[in-house]
């Protein structure tokens, strides 16, 4: 494809140069007339397999002069758009106009079925790589229900309205990936929505609101979140901490949603404390208290390095963990401290005093 495109673009910039002088160089009115459509043919199939293999976008923002040229010297007639992307490519055009995006192909695609349905595969095909990444799983699933769409498509097993229609949801999956959450209007609406005093973990609250009144969360594995985590150890850490004094918040507004596991990282962070400073007087107790955790990284660490791309990866594995655990039980902390004292300061003084 790349060698289409250069050699197309040499075409164009050399007849760009040679068009204000055809006479000159000795071609008569039918053979520049001849040689202006054999060019702009060329450079109607390049446009055409730039669009079907989703690099028009990508190659766009490097080619205004080619354009330039080619408005000037190939089409002087009041011409038809080539496409109707603009800055837009062929999947965000389908998820805003569904299969009425297909009328914004050019005119050679879009008067061939075959030709339609490979364009907009090819696409989809492209944004599922580039995003899988992100989110393996999720992209996983829509490559598989991708490839048993082109399987029916191939088939026959579907009319072409019908694989219009497919295809077009299945874009509106790949674009916008399913949120993880999903609640009535109605139902959030009779509980107040969430509660804005929370700065996170109001999700959790709600969820624990909803259980209190007995209705049910359900989990459907099916669904998935577009998550981008963090990408460094001071990120991981600040975030965890602010989860933890969150964490804290809700459990002073729902003493009776602590879990077991709630209690884990601020108890670690108790005994690791308690450790190190041991560690001077009592170096057997410090390692008993420290031994396990550093054990049970080195068993997390093991039994997941094999997933992990690279060392870089690898090394930075364990140190993320400790940092979620530690942040987060620290945050546990700070939160407790801070509840306590705001408590402290808006209790009533002893009778007969001022209040605050």
């Amino acid at each position: 494809r790349l060698s289409l495109y250069h050699h197309v673009a040499a075409l164009v910039r050399a007849y760009a140069n040679l068009a204000p002088e055809m006479p000159e160089a000795g071609f008569d009115a039918e053979e520049a007339s001849n040689i202006k459509n054999e060019v702009d043919h060329y450079e109607k199939v390049r446009t055409e397999v730039k669009l079907a293999s989703g690099d028009y976008i990508d190659l766009k923002m490097y080619e205004p002069a080619m354009r330039h040229l080619i408005d000037t010297y190939i089409r002087a007639e009041e011409s038809e758009k080539v496409s109707a992307f603009d800055d837009m490519t062929l999947i965000q055009l389908i998820v805003e106009r569904g299969a009425e995006a297909v009328q914004a192909l050019p005119q050679g695609i879009r008067a061939s079925q075959e030709a339609v349905a490979e364009t907009i595969e090819n696409n989809l095909r492209k944004v599922i790589t580039d995003e899988q990444p992100i989110n393996p799983k999720y992209y996983e699933k829509m490559s598989e229900l991708l490839d048993t769409l082109i399987q029916e498509r191939k088939a026959q097993a579907l009319d072409y309205q019908q694989y219009l229609a497919n295809i077009v949801a299945l874009t509106k999956q790949v674009h916008n990936p399913t949120s993880g959450t999903a609640y009535p209007t109605s139902l959030v609406r009779e509980f107040g929505g969430w509660n804005e005093r929370l700065a996170v973990n109001q999700d959790f609250e709600f969820d624990h609101r909803l259980g209190r009144a007995g209705h049910r969360i359900l989990y459907d594995p099916r669904l998935a979140i577009d998550y981008h985590c963090q990408q460094s150890i001071a990120g991981v850490f600040a975030q965890f901490r602010r989860y933890g004094r969150g964490k804290a918040r809700v459990v002073a507004l729902h003493p009776d949603s602590v879990k077991l596991r709630h209690l884990a990282p601020p108890a670690l962070v108790a005994s690791l404390a308690t450790g190190v400073l041991a560690a001077p007087f009592r170096r057997r107790l410090a390692m008993l208290v420290i031994g396990p955790y550093v054990t049970g990284l080195a068993i997390a660490f093991g039994s997941n390095v094999r997933r992990l791309p690279d060392w870089r990866s690898r090394l930075r594995f364990p140190v993320a963990l400790a940092a979620m655990h530690l942040a987060w039980g620290i945050g546990v902390w700070e939160g407790t401290v801070r509840i306590a004292g705001e408590r402290l300061i808006d209790r009533p003084a002893t009778a007969g005093g001022p209040q605050r």
